[in-house]
Formats: C-alpha cells, structure tokens, sequence
C-alpha cells in the first residue's frame, strides 16, 4: 500500500518547455497484490567514485531533475548505456554517462559526487 503520491516534472523530458504541474483534480486508484502483474525488478549497485566533484564531460547521455540520489541512480538503471553519473543534491541535478570508472576525469565540486556502476 502507498501513504503518498509524489508528481515531478522532468524538464529534461522531450516536449517539456514551460516545467509548470496545473492539477485541477488527481484520482488515485487502490489495486490489491493480486490484481497487479509481477515486477521484475532490475538490480544494480553502484558505488560512490568520488566526493565532492563532478564528471568533466560535456556530453552527457541526459541530465535528469532528481530529488534524491536513489531517483537519480534509478534514471541510470533504466537507461542501457549508464554506468555512471554525477548527482548535485542542492541542485537536483544528475547527469548520466556511459563511461565506466577507468573513463572518468573528475572536476572538484562541492555539491556533487560521482558514481559508479559496481562490479566485483
């Protein structure tokens, strides 16, 4: 069961050009376990590479609104080409790469740290 209902906009969404959530009315329907379809739940950990810098790339594979590290993390697990990505908290800001750990020039940033795809 849910308690709260959370609605974002993603500005970086194609078609989004004025980021502005109007809700005349929201209707919320109840499904019981049973009525729902199994979710095959896609597991990924990644590990932080580096505190307070960021990835020094200008071609991101997209940049993100993100709230919390985990929404970011989750926009890189369901993107096929992200192993990495650099999260601003302050900023809500992630950036999603496709470079692996050996790839990434850091760049000294306060708000935002670096991680990665982990692998044994």
């Amino acid at each position: 069961m849910a308690r709260y209902v959370s609605l974002d906009i993603d500005p970086s969404s194609p078609g989004v050009t004025s980021p502005v959530l109007q809700i005349a009315e929201l209707t919320v329907e109840e499904h019981t376990t049973r009525a729902c379809a199994p979710r095959i739940i896609q597991s990924t950990t990644f590990e932080r590479l580096y505190k307070k810098g960021l990835i020094d790339n200008r071609n991101p594979l997209s940049t993100k609104t993100a709230r919390s590290l985990t929404t970011c993390a989750d926009f890189c697990t369901k993107e096929t080409d992200c192993f990495s990505f650099d999260f601003g908290k302050s900023l809500k800001q992630c950036r999603l790469y496709n470079l692996n750990s050996t790839d990434i020039v850091m760049t000294p940033k306060d708000e935002f740290a670096v991680y990665t795809v982990y692998s044994n």
